[in-house]
Parts: structure tokens; C-alpha cells; sequence
């Protein structure tokens, strides 16, 4: 950076200081005309809240204003770059686009005490900014933020909120994902059914599974959730992101995830024989299966059908059509399917979905857009205007940009925020780039920018939306428009700091850092005693108990290493100013000596039985029949629902050092060091990983681990690191039992 920055994020490209400052008052008049009178509009929106000034926008240039102008000299500064110039005589923002001038107001609102970002007005306070130059253009010409409305529902004064909060950030792409097997979620009139059936489903026993999704009717009587958005309301969040210069791309899932479809229209449904389609919804547990019928020319009427209304909604260049996800099992014994693989030529299934794709891509062509869809479009043949977006890895945006194709980034490895924090941090997000080093200079022009995802499975509430949104998507918007070159992780983690109060101030239930220990288990005797880094979230404190109990705001406050004088549990939580506080954490203080005892290679395996919401007690276990194995692992149960596995004998440590354990699972797990849990991963839960890091000498010690499975998917993986051994799954050297 030329000189220190103030607290902007994301980072200008160049900030210059100047001598001074400029102070806000109730004199002060926003100057804008022509195309920057909107955004004069909206800056006076922004300011008057908090400061309680009129700000009235005019074309009459004034002392101490604030101008807003449109300038097209500078070319460099691109579509949506901006100049900002403030003194103490008064601030300039010229752009040579609307587009510009409104990121111009972002930087300038930040400028600001972050007081500015309150609802209500504040008293007392001097509205000043600093004197300084910026010169300022993004990277990347789609900075998106994609959410989910299909498997949870979110309302439209939420949907706004979001918008906002994109806006904040520069960001310019919001892809709203409308339709899933989770539910149809935007009205279609010519098919009405879509949002009488479509749109509600009964409630599950757990939170989300792809098993058991049942669509029986808004008026069935049973217990649904559910809802949509009507085609009025999609017009004003449409408009809404529009005057914040933010696109929204909508998603309309084809031909995979359609079970809300079917449900609404069985018509599309392939027809198979009966017995084999009885099967198949006996084994998924679900009414209608996930796929529409690739060979029927009346799906394909369907769809673009409901992509005319579309059409007539949102006025983005792209259109996602989904395309991922997309069993091809039924296709396969398919008739209709099959007559068209034989009309068109087509070789196997991967070509059929390939040829669906292409009809889709010709068509939104026609009409003057282009098709957008998850990397699974590349199977079969790209169609020739399609765009990828690259999520499983980067392998498919690499394939795509080489064949020149525009791609979107947005890998699993960075970009998806339904994934937890211990998984995809915050300095994860902030260090990513989005143009692969495979590509030339050239290559890399096709990759427009980057998105994260939130799926929201396992998100039920706007609270939750908010805590894996923030502050990775700060981190995001600085990786897409500050340049790979000018990043610099210590200095954002400083400007966060300033950050945090101006999401507390717009209401965002953001993720808080739970503390960290020095180390993860700490050992009876350890001089250390148990310690906690410094909370990274300014005004926050920790606090602790001992007796097993959840840390509350009246629980002591850490100020130094607690030690215990028998075995038990240390239980600790970052508490805000506000009161919210983090997931608490749990540093076990534990008796652990190494066994000497004759052992063969291999643990004890036993499995149960059972519905269960925790990991069982080990007791549960005695009357199952045991086997030695030598892997810790569920994959001989794969397809198997409601059951619970317990692995118990020794783990070998072959030298002196520090070791790092990682339990992860789906559903939930606990891993036990001699008597006492060292890793806590339990509750029902998609995949998840949790760690542990200890000091152990050379030697043999006991440990046992419990996992356990309602439905959906299934996995448990145990990794270990330490000396001469990088994280792996924990090789059978390591695991032994008794003799």
C-alpha cells in the first residue's frame, strides 16, 4: 500500500494521505446531477440516519460539499472504478460510470466513524473523515455472494438485508438460488402447481435430508414449511439490488434436484418399468425422484416455459440453469430417454444431459442471454455459449477457460460458506485467487471472478445465514477487488478489528472466533496449565468454568493460565460487548499414562443398532460382537442408515513431540483419550471436522472413538499428524489392542 490505509475493506488499490480533514454537518449539501443523481440519492439515504442532516442533493455546487460527477476521461479507471478526494474544504467522488461513483460512496461511508452505519440518530459525535486521495478499481468484474432459498426459506426483508450487506462490500452479483429439491421458490404463472405443491414440504424429523422429501399441498392439513416469492415481490428485489448497482442472476435447477418439480408436474417424470421406478423411490424415500425426463420434448416446453417468465423478471446477461448433481440411473432404462439418445446419436447418458444443456443454451441465446451453469455441464460437451462455475475444485474452471470458455469461480476448497469455520477460516477465503496459475495470460482473461455459496441445508434461520456469511465474505469482497499483490492478511485482520463494529452496528450476528488454546488437551502436571490467545474481536472477553458447566457472562473472565489439581475440564466461550458469544470450547485436563501391556496390531470395531440424536454411551456397545480392523472407518456401511460404531484399543506414538489428531464425521463423533473426551464432535450434522493437539511421549495410550448416523450420507475419517508424519488418515502402524 502507498501509506497506512484506514479501516477500508475491501483495500483501495491506492490510498494517498493529505493534510487535514473534512467534517459532516448540517450544512453540508450533496452536488450531483444526471446519471449521479441516483447515487447522490442513495449516499443522502446512507448518511441521514445516524447524523440526522438533511443533505439535500442538488445541482448547485457548493463550499464544503459533497460532489458526485461523472467524468469519462480517465479509461483506466474501467466501469466501475472511482476517484475520491477529500479535504477539508469538502470531498469529490468522479467515476466514468454510476457504477464507480456508487463503490466511491462505499469507501466514503467507511471513511466515516462507524457510527455512520447506525439506524438511529447519534449525538455528540463529529462526522469527520480523513483529508486522503484514492484511486480505486476492482479486479474482478463478478463479485458474487450466492444463497439458497430452496431448502430454507428466507423473506423478502431478509433477501434486502443481504443485498445491503453485498453493497457494503462492493460487491456486484447476488445469484439467488430459487428452485431445489428443497422446494420451488418463485411464482410461475403458467404453472401454477409449482407454488401450490412445489413450494411446501412437510417437516422432517431432522433438520434437512434428501430422504423423505414429501411436497403433499399447501391446503394438505399436514405439517409444512415452506414459502415463495411472488412475481411482484421478485420485481422490487430485483429493482432494490439494481439501485445498489448489484445483478441478480436467478437459478433455475434443470434437469437434476427437481424433486419439487415432479411433485408439482409428475408428467416430466421419466417412465421407466413400474417395479424399477417403485424401487427407486423406495430406496431414496422420497414421493418423485430427482430428475426430470431428458428425452420427453414436452420438459424441455417446461422449462422453457418457466424460463420466458424468468426472462421477464430479472434482466441479467446470465441465467444459471443448475446442471449439476444429476443421476442418470433412470435415464438409463428411460424409453423416452432412450429414443432420444437413438434420434440424436447421442452415446450414453453424459451426452443426453449434454444435449438437454445445449437446447437450454440455444434457446436463452435467442433471446440475447447466456446460460450459466455448475461445472457438471462440461460432461458430455459444453454447449457453445454456456459459462461455467467452477465448484468442484478448479479443475472444471481450467477446462473451461482452455477451451475458451468464461468461467466463475467458486470451489468448495474457498467459496463455500455452509462449510464451518474450523474448515474454510476466514484467511483461507482471504488468500485465495481466483485465476488458477495453470492458465496463460490469456487463458485467465475468461475467468470473470469469484463467488461463495451458502447452501443451506443445515441454515434454517437468518441468524445462522449471518454467522457463516461474516466475516468471510469481508475477506471475499477484498480477494476479488483488491489486487492478488497488495493483499496482505496481518493488515486486513487489523483493518477487521474496525470492521467488526461496523457489522454490530448493521445488525449482523457474525461468527466470533471461539478461544484458542495454546494447547488442545492439557496433561495432569503440565506446569502450562491451560491458556487462551487473545480474542481477535475488539471489546470481547473470555470466560471459563471448571465444573463442567457452559461459560455465561457471569462466569469468571480469563486473565492467565488456569490450573487444575485433579483431572476434569476446562469449558471456555469469547463473549462480545453485546453479550452474543461464541461455540464454547472444551480443553480437557486428563491422566493419560502410556501402556506397556502385549498388543496385537488392529482395534476393536462393534456396531449397534439405533436411532440416535448423540454418540452413545461406550456401555452400549458391550453386547455387540467385536472384530479387529486396522482403519478407522464406515465405508463397508456406506448406505446404511440409524446404526453407531465404536473403535477402542491403543494408539501408538513412536517418538516424542506433537501431535495433532483431526475426528471428522457426518453424523456426529466423540474421540475419548483414556477417560476423558478429547475431541467433542457430536449432534446431527453433515460432514465435520474437529481437531486436537497434544504433547505425548513415545508410548502406547488408550483412546476410543463413537460415531454415529441418522440418514443421508455417511463417513468418519480419524487423521493424524506429528513428527516425520503429515496429516493422513491414521495409518494402521498406530492403531493396536490387546492380546
Amino acid at each position: 500500500m502507498s501509506a497506512p490505509l484506514p479501516a477500508l475493506i475491501p483495500a483501495p488499490e491506492r490510498y494517498v494521505p493529505l493534510a487535514g480533514t473534512f467534517e459532516l454537518d448540517s450544512k453540508t449539501v450533496i452536488v450531483a446531477t444526471g446519471d449521479a443523481k441516483p447515487v447522490g440519492d442513495r449516499l443522502r439515504e446512507f448518511l441521514r440516519p445516524a447524523t440526522g442532516f438533511e443533505l439535500p442533493v442538488t445541482g448547485i455546487p457548493k463550499n464544503r460539499a459533497i460532489e458526485l460527477r461523472i467524468e469519462n476521461q480517465d479509461v483506466s479507471l474501467g466501469a466501475e472504478g472511482y476517484r475520491l478526494v477529500s479535504t477539508p474544504e469538502g470531498i469529490t467522488i468522479t467515476a466514468p460510470k454510476p457504477a464507480g461513483l456508487f463503490y466511491g460512496v462505499q469507501s466514503l461511508r467507511q471513511l466515516l466513524p462507524t457510527q455512520i452505519f447506525d439506524k438511529k440518530k447519534d449525538t455528540g459525535l463529529h462526522w469527520t473523515a480523513p483529508a486522503c486521495q484514492i484511486i480505486d478499481k476492482p479486479s474482478f468484474g463478478w463479485r458474487g455472494m450466492h444463497l439458497d432459498v430452496s431448502r430454507h426459506f428466507y423473506d423478502v426483508k431478509f433477501i434486502k438485508e443481504y443485498i445491503d450487506w453485498l453493497a457494503v462490500h462492493k460487491m456486484n452479483t447476488f445469484h439467488w438460488h430459487l428452485v431445489d429439491d428443497g422446494g420451488w421458490r418463485i411464482e410461475i404463472k403458467k404453472y401454477p402447481k409449482l407454488t401450490q405443491i412445489g413450494a411446501w414440504r412437510e417437516k422432517q424429523k431432522a433438520e434437512w435430508s434428501y430422504s423423505g422429501l414429501i411436497f403433499p399441498g399447501k391446503d394438505s392439513g399436514k405439517d409444512l414449511e415452506g414459502g415463495f416469492y411472488t412475481q411482484d415481490q421478485v420485481r422490487e428485489i430485483v429493482k432494490y439490488a439494481a439501485d445498489r448497482y448489484i445483478t441478480v442472476v436467478p437459478e433455475i435447477e434443470m434437469p437434476g434436484h427437481s424433486t419439487e418439480t415432479l411433485a408439482s408436474y409428475p408428467e416430466l417424470m421419466c417412465s421407466p418399468a413400474k417395479d424399477v421406478l417403485d424401487a427407486y423411490i423406495k430406496r431414496t424415500g422420497n414421493d418423485y425422484p430427482s430428475m426430470v425426463c431428458a428425452g420427453k420434448e414436452s420438459t424441455v416446453e417446461f422449462f422453457q416455459n418457466v424460463l420466458t417468465e424468468i426472462l421477464q423478471l430479472f434482466p441479467s446477461k446470465f441465467i444459471h440453469i443448475g446442471g449439476d448433481e444429476c443421476p442418470k440411473d433412470l435415464w438409463a432404462v428411460c424409453p423416452d430417454c432412450q429414443a432420444r439418445m437413438q434420434k440424436e446419436g447421442l452415446k450414453n447418458e453424459e451426452e443426453l444431459q449434454s444435449y438437454f444443456i445445449h437446447r437450454m443454451d440455444s434457446w436463452l441465446a435467442n433471446k440475447g442471454r447466456r446460460l450459466l451453469g455448475w461445472d457438471e455441464i462440461l460432461e458430455g460437451g459444453l454447449a457453445p455459449g454456456a459459462t461455467v462455475m467452477s465448484w468442484r475444485g478448479i479443475a472444471g474452471g481450467i477446462a473451461a477457460a482452455k477451451a475458451g470458455h468464461d468461467v466463475v469461480m467458486s470451489p468448495t476448497s474457498h467459496c463455500y460458506f455452509d462449510y464451518p469455520y474450523t474448515s474454510i477460516s476466514t484467511e483461507v477465503v482471504y488468500g485465495y485467487d481466483p485465476i488458477p496459475g495453470e492458465l496463460t495470460e490469456e487463458q485467465g482473461k475468461h475467468v470473470l471472478g469469484a463467488q461463495a455459496n451458502i447452501w443451506t441445508e443445515w441454515i434454517s434461520s437468518p441468524e445462522e445465514v449471518e454467522t457463516m456469511m461474516f466475516p468471510r465474505a469481508a475477506a471475499l469482497a477484498e480477494a476479488v477487488w483488491t489486487p492478488f499483490q497488495r493483499k496482505d492478511w496481518a493488515d486486513f485482520s487489523e483493518r477487521l478489528k474496525t470492521h467488526y463494529d461496523r457489522l454490530d452496528r448493521l445488525g449482523i450476528a457474525y461468527y466470533v472466533t471461539a478461544p484458542t488454546p495454546i494447547s488442545d488437551v492439557i496433561l495432569l502436571g503440565d506446569a502450562a496449565g491451560v491458556e487462551f490467545n487473545k480474542p481477535d474481536v475488539p471489546n470481547s472477553l473470555v470466560r471459563y468454568t471448571i465444573d463442567g458447566s457452559e461459560p455465561t457472562a457471569n462466569s469468571p473472565a480469563y486473565s492467565g493460565a488456569i490450573r487444575l489439581s485433579k483431572p476434569g475440564v476446562v469449558r471456555a466461550a469469547t463473549f462480545r460487548a453485546n453479550g452474543t458469544k461464541s461455540a464454547t470450547i472444551s480443553v480437557p485436563v486428563m491422566l493419560l499414562n502410556a501402556n506397556d501391556e502385549p498388543k496385537v496390531n488392529g482395534v476393536i470395531r462393534r456396531v449397534i443398532q439405533g436411532k440416535f440424536d448423540k454418540c452413545p454411551e461406550p456401555a452400549a456397545f458391550a453386547s455387540a460382537s467385536a472384530r479387529n480392523v486396522t482403519e478407522v472407518s464406515v465405508t463397508d456401511l456406506a448406505g446404511k442408515d440409524e446404526f453407531a460404531v465404536m473403535y477402542e484399543g491403543f494408539v501408538r506414538i513412536p517418538e516424542d513431540g506433537v501431535y495433532t489428531f483431526s475426528l471428522g464425521s457426518d453424523d456426529g463423533s466423540k474421540m475419548w483419550l483414556g477417560d476423558s473426551i478429547a475431541i467433542d464432535n457430536d449432534g446431527p450434522h453433515g460432514y465435520v471436522e474437529k481437531r486436537l493437539r497434544l504433547q505425548l511421549k513415545k508410548g502406547d495410550y488408550p483412546f476410543r472413538v463413537v460415531m454415529f448416523e441418522i440418514d443421508g450420507a455417511e463417513n468418519l475419517r480419524l487423521f493424524a499428524e506429528g513428527p516425520g508424519l503429515t496429516k493422513s488418515l491414521i495409518p494402521a502402524s498406530m492403531l493396536w489392542s490387546k492380546e
